[in-house]
């Protein structure tokens, strides 16, 4: 189990380092030689400025599309003189050449205004106050494409994890700017089945983890992210066995201080505050072209790919719309090979497949009208036979649902049991030592 608290922390710190991923390819790129940077505030609607870090190829000779990531995670590094290592979705995007963009999100490190978790969408906007993610988007694009040089007039949006919740959102009442966009395990419902609830289900180390850093207030605009929680073991099952019910977090760690924690706690049902956060209602008369992105083996964003694919597949029948499910784990094909899943191996390395033939051809054909685009509806590897599948609809038409039966001695079958007299298998399960469900066995 130990193992298991070990992965998710790890999960949780790459959450909170910049998007920036990264492959051997591109480190034969030079960022610095081929890129200026500039760093900007860019003022909302309700004079709310927004720190943005802005990235142009050196050559100026043709017009580039713009490629924007809206993170709460950081842009860093800060400094016009400090660069990123790494730029896009992956190696392949620099040398294509486009303008990148990075933007710290509304109330997050160097932003200004106040941070909300999941910003409700306002369906009416009334007065230049009435602002939301999909508001920051438009007037972020509104003053890039007047602002910024050598702009072709197109606009890309993408992210992974919560950056994929803000691609969602720019994709509700659009910039018509926004010509394709990729939400990448992105939350939809975190009551329902993302990150913080699984079917209604409260995901306590999740949770716990993530908002002990990043739930932490702030003063003003810094570029210094909170300090990650220190649990004194690595031993995550005893730790949460040890700190009892809830309310212990407060009296023993968070002291009232972190207040997403605490409308957490006010909120136990499936209630007014979680339904106002869910993206789903909202993904209707989407213009720009879509590319969603999921992992089959992601534990905090499998419900949000899947249901924001289908609900916008459903509402916006004439958008093109496509699905990729892959052998992944949360960001997996950003930051992965993509080969293996612990001591389960694909045969091949899945990432480098995607992010030059789907991702890249995804971008580069609506962005920059370059190459014949012929993706399917959806692009799914099928584990087991470790093959890309591709199908014309999703999920697939003319599929036979089958079940399966356990039998005794541990064995599932599509055959039913033909005994008469019940039978089972039993085992003890003590909470103290649970049962351990990966590769890895620690015992000390």
């Amino acid at each position: 189990m130990r193992s298991v608290f070990i992965s998710i922390v790890r999960v949780f710190f790459f959450l909170l380092l910049p998007c920036s991923f990264t492959t051997l390819a591109q480190q034969d790129f030079s960022v610095r030689d081929n890129y200026k940077k500039m760093e900007v505030t860019i003022s909302m609607r309700d004079g709310t400025k927004l720190f943005t870090s802005i990235y142009l190829p050196k050559d100026d000779s043709q017009k580039y599309p713009i490629l924007l990531n809206r993170t709460p995670y950081s842009v860093s590094p800060y400094g016009a003189e400090a660069y990123r290592e790494s730029l896009g979705p992956s190696s392949y995007f620099p040398p294509e050449k486009y303008i990148f963009v990075y933007q710290d999100v509304r109330g997050r490190l160097m932003s200004e205004g106040d941070f909300k978790m999941m910003t409700p969408f306002k369906t009416e906007k009334k007065s230049s106050s009435d602002v939301d993610e999909s508001t920051d988007t438009y007037d972020t694009i509104e003053w890039l494409l007047k602002n910024i040089p050598n702009n072709n007039g197109k606009v890309g949006i993408w992210g992974i994890s919560y950056p994929g919740f803000y691609t969602a959102a720019a994709v509700m009442q659009a910039h018509p700017a926004i010509k394709a966009a990729s939400p990448q395990a992105p939350m939809a419902d975190t009551f329902i089945g993302d990150d913080f609830h699984h079917n209604g289900a409260f995901f306590l180390p999740h949770a716990f983890n993530f908002l002990a850093s990043f739930g932490k207030p702030r003063t003003g605009p810094t570029t210094a992210f909170p300090p990650r929680f220190e649990h004194g073991t690595p031993d995550g099952y005893r730790f949460f066995l040890e700190l009892g019910t809830l309310g212990n977090a407060n009296k023993r760690y968070f002291h009232n201080e972190i207040a997403i924690w605490n409308e957490y706690m006010k909120h136990g049902n499936y209630d007014e505050y979680w339904q106002a956060q869910n993206v789903l209602p909202h993904l209707k008369n989407v213009k720009p072209a879509i590319m969603v992105v999921g992992g089959w083996f992601d534990s905090e964003d499998l419900y949000g790919p899947l249901s924001i694919y289908k609900t916008i597949e459903k509402n916006n029948p004439n958008t093109y719309n496509i699905i990729v499910m892959g052998p992944w784990v949360h960001g997996g094909w950003a930051r992965t090979d993509g080969d293996q899943l612990g001591n389960i191996h694909f045969g091949t390395k899945t990432s480098f497949y995607y992010r030059r033939d789907i991702e890249l051809a995804f971008f580069n054909h609506f962005l920059k009208d370059k190459g014949e685009l012929k993706l399917p509806e959806a692009v799914v590897f099928e584990t087991g036979s470790n093959q890309w599948r591709s199908y014309d609809h999703w999920p697939p038409v003319n599929v036979k649902e089958k079940s399966l039966y356990f039998h005794e001695k541990s064995r599932l079958s599509f055959e039913a049991p033909k005994q008469t007299t019940p039978a089972f298998d039993e085992y003890i399960s003590d909470p103290n030592k649970p049962v351990p469900f990966t590769a890895e066995i620690r015992n000390s």
